[in-house]
């Protein structure tokens, strides 16, 4: 599986302010930016579902889980209860930066069991489809906004954008 690194000043978030605050987001975003990161997550989760091994499905979760699942939260629950800072933060992220985190809340969500995915095709389609679709929507924006070619999904489906939607009908 891909090298990942750790992001220990935005796991301590919570317990911080102003510069130090500022920091950790700047860290946060411009790791959520990196394509080639989120791709390597992406690939490395449809690896192992192909596989078919929960243990590994599970520790992958964690893995990611202890790198980036309490910045995701935290990014969640402050926009849910109007947090000033979740707000600044979330006015920063573009498709890529969404897609990280989608792609890594996926990941997190599948391993622990909260989210179900099918094999479809080439891809795994999570239930509902609109998590997984909407990771391949923000991914193939990305793609497309730094002049890299559209890659094959592995999660989710491009569906609405390529109209290429063979496998992803809903039952």
């Amino acid at each position: 599986m891909g090298a990942y690194r750790p992001l220990s000043a935005v796991i301590l978030m919570l317990s911080v302010t102003g510069p130090a605050i500022a920091q950790a987001n700047d860290a946060f975003v411009s790791r959520m930016r990196d394509l080639r990161e989120t791709r390597q997550i992406e690939q490395d989760l449809a690896k192992t579902l192909k596989a078919g091994d929960k243990a590994a499905l599970a520790a992958f979760a964690r893995k990611i889980d202890s790198q980036d699942g309490k910045t995701i939260r935290w990014l969640a629950d402050g926009m849910r209860k109007g947090s000033k800072e979740a707000r600044e933060l979330s006015l920063r992220l573009g498709p890529c930066e969404r897609a990280g985190i989608e792609i890594r809340s996926i990941a997190i969500g599948v391993g622990t069991g909260r989210l179900a995915v099918e094999e479809r095709g080439a891809a795994f389609l999570t239930k509902p489809r609109s998590t997984g679709n909407t990771y391949a929507e923000d991914v193939r924006v990305c793609e497309i906004l730094f002049g890299l070619p559209v890659s094959t999904r592995g999660i989710g489906s491009a569906c609405v954008a390529t109209g290429n939607c063979n496998d992803d009908d809903e039952d």
